[in-house]
């Protein structure tokens, strides 16, 4: 078993193929889901939003993923930490029948992680902290807005200041 690091701390890993259907979105953490009741809901949200089907020829045209999706076990449930968009447009292919095996993703399980570690993660694969800033200014307002619906306000008006100040 891999290890995975998350600022500093070791977390241990599994890496492999995972059936879609056995994936779940983090419909209670990840604020997209805001207003989604289930993970049908949370499904047809990203589909609206448009990233998984333009993801869905990508992959197409690439014969599968690039990066495996990321998942953490909660209640012996794979839940999504990185990678929606990914099992998204997996699933749309697996429905509208594209010709490959799309019922499979490959994915990383981390074990024992806890909620804030998970959220550490998605604020650093989002805006690094000494890196050149590639994202445009609307994805980093939107991570922003993640921060402000966690509750993390210290940490949303600092990098409100380091943006704009």
């Amino acid at each position: 078993m891999d290890n995975f690091s998350i600022d500093g701390n070791q977390f241990p890993m599994a890496q492999g193929k995972a059936n879609i259907a056995d994936l779940h979105y983090d419909i209670d953490n990840d604020p997209r889901f805001t207003r989604c009741d289930n993970q049908e809901d949370a499904y047809q949200k990203l589909l609206k939003l448009g990233d998984p089907i333009l993801l869905s020829k990508h992959m197409i045209k690439d014969g599968g993923q690039h990066e495996p999706i990321l998942a953490r076990l909660n209640n012996k449930k794979a839940v999504i930490i990185d990678g929606h968009n990914r099992l998204a447009a997996l699933r749309y292919l697996h429905e509208t029948n594209k010709n490959g095996n799309w019922s499979e993703a490959e994915v990383k399980i981390i074990y024992d992680i806890d909620e804030g570690f998970v959220k550490k993660y998605r604020g650093e694969i989002l805006i690094p902290r000494d890196q050149p800033q590639p994202w445009p200014i609307s994805t980093k307002l939107k991570y922003i807005g993640r921060l402000l619906l966690w509750l993390e306000f210290k940490k949303a008006f600092y990098l409100i200041r380091k943006l704009f100040l």
